[in-house]
């Protein structure tokens, strides 16, 4: 995925966001399969369908909610209120990805620089065994499409070098690549190159959302893609075909859907590129853009949705402030705006919405060493920072959960951490959610 953060630079991932930006500057799309090529490339001249994204924009305005209930309690270790956890080993780089195969019972953990991807059982709580996806250098999320008794992982491989790995492939072979698995074999199915930058699958309709920007060869750092340039694409997984390119006037961002509603949401625009922040609704059916809201953030918004109730967040910092954005997704409007901690002490890039407890879990950091680590816990209906529980200086790297009993597992450092649905200790001390020496900065 492509976003810009004001967060600082988290070490183990460097390897990863320098690939990602070399992918953004190719902006090239296609489709082939296995054994049978069938390439299909995007251009601005050749579409099946396109759509100009008019709608009369509405401005984001803040509006802060009455802030978090302060405890006097000390904060809860993680370990004191988790239900279990498994360390992860074997990687040069611990895993950054964490996604939960409700069919199966797997948890599957990847997003370290290797084809290899780790299974643990949520069961028994052990690691269950691991498999790799042949010719990729990074495995980044993997989901699972229960309707087509498939997993979908996006991946990247290096063209050329058969020997190569993530350190060491020339950045101009660099190459993502969407996988379809068999869930049961984990064998590869089919494969898909895709664009460098964000996606978003329609698990109902079988249908996959990408954003294409449009590289400047000339430009730098802050405008290697034209400013007034960007595509939403939509595919459909079995055949490659292109259904739809609709012009957004603008680089794409971060892309949310939901499956329930056949509804895509993504945002659109650089502050660092000198081109306004855009909130789109699209529907997938009519392949319209709905409408539109302005933002005022630094930072890129990361979208996330909530099927269960329709809403779509937006996590990004002001400049002052990390916010968080609640959208109703059916009609666009914002439903509240609240700041949960400074600029830099919360990673906008790392957050996750639990279904099941209305619960969203972000990641907070004062910046101090030792345990200045947080997991951020926030009230998803008002925005509300609830609780802060420590993850003893291990940097909380991502999180899912199960859908039928809302137990959370988390990513922290080289642990991971099953939680409660609901947890049996509380804590919020805002003043600690502040970074000494922040910076805003792309990467």
């Amino acid at each position: 995925m492509v976003r810009k953060t004001a967060h600082r630079a988290v070490g183990r991932t460097t390897v990863v966001l320098l690939v990602v930006a070399v992918l953004a500057a190719t902006g090239l799309l296609g489709f082939s399969y296995l054994g049978s090529p069938h390439p299909m490339s995007i251009s601005t001249a050749t579409t099946s369908s396109s759509t100009e994204a008019t709608q009369t924009s509405t401005t984001f305005t803040q509006t802060a909610t009455s802030g978090p209930i302060v405890s006097v309690n000390a904060s809860p270790y993680i370990s004191s209120i988790q239900d279990w956890n498994v360390s992860i080993t074997g990687y040069s780089y611990p895993p950054n990805f964490v996604s939960f195969d409700q069919t199966s019972g797997e948890i599957y953990l990847s997003g370290a620089p290797s084809a290899q991807v780790t299974m643990v059982d949520s069961t028994t709580h052990i690691v269950s065994g691991t498999f790799e996806i042949p010719g990729t250098i990074y495995v980044g999320p993997i989901r699972l499409d229960s309707k087509a008794g498939t997993l979908l992982a996006f991946a990247d491989i290096c063209n050329g070098e058969t020997a190569a790995n993530a350190s060491t492939c020339n950045p101009g072979n660099i190459e993502p690549h969407l996988f379809v698995l068999n869930e049961g074999t984990k064998a590869v199915i089919r494969e898909f190159p895709v664009s460098g930058g964000d996606y978003g699958v329609d698990f109902a309709t079988g249908t996959l959302y990408t954003g294409l920007s449009c590289p400047n060869p000339s430009g730098g750092p802050m405008d290697s893609v034209f400013p007034n340039c960007g595509f939403l694409t939509k595919y459909d997984l079995m055949s490659g075909a292109l259904l739809a390119n609709v012009s957004l006037d603008s680089p794409p961002g971060s892309i949310a859907v939901n499956s329930d509603t056949g509804m895509v949401y993504i945002v659109t625009g650089s502050t660092f590129g000198a081109s306004s922040e855009e909130f789109f609704a699209f529907n997938g059916t009519s392949d319209q853009v709905l409408s539109k809201i302005s933002f005022n953030t630094i930072s890129s918004p990361v979208l996330q949705v909530d099927p269960s109730t329709n809403t779509v967040f937006s996590l990004a910092t002001n400049g002052s402030s990390t916010v968080i954005t609640a959208i109703n997704g059916a009609t666009g409007r914002i439903l509240y705006s609240s700041p949960i901690g400074s600029a830099c002490s919360v990673d906008s890039n790392r957050y996750y919405v639990n279904p099941v407890t209305n619960q969203i879990y972000a990641s907070g950091d004062n910046g101090t060493g030792g345990d200045s680590n947080y997991l951020l816990v926030v009230n998803a209906s008002d925005g509300r920072l609830v609780n802060m529980v420590s993850t003893l200086g291990n940097v909380y790297e991502d999180s899912t959960s199960n859908p039928s009993s809302g137990e959370a597992y988390l990513l922290a450092g080289e642990q991971l951490v099953a939680l409660p649905a609901v947890l049996s200790q509380t804590y919020v001390n805002p003043s600690l959610l502040t970074y000494p020496s922040c910076f805003d900065e792309p990467v």
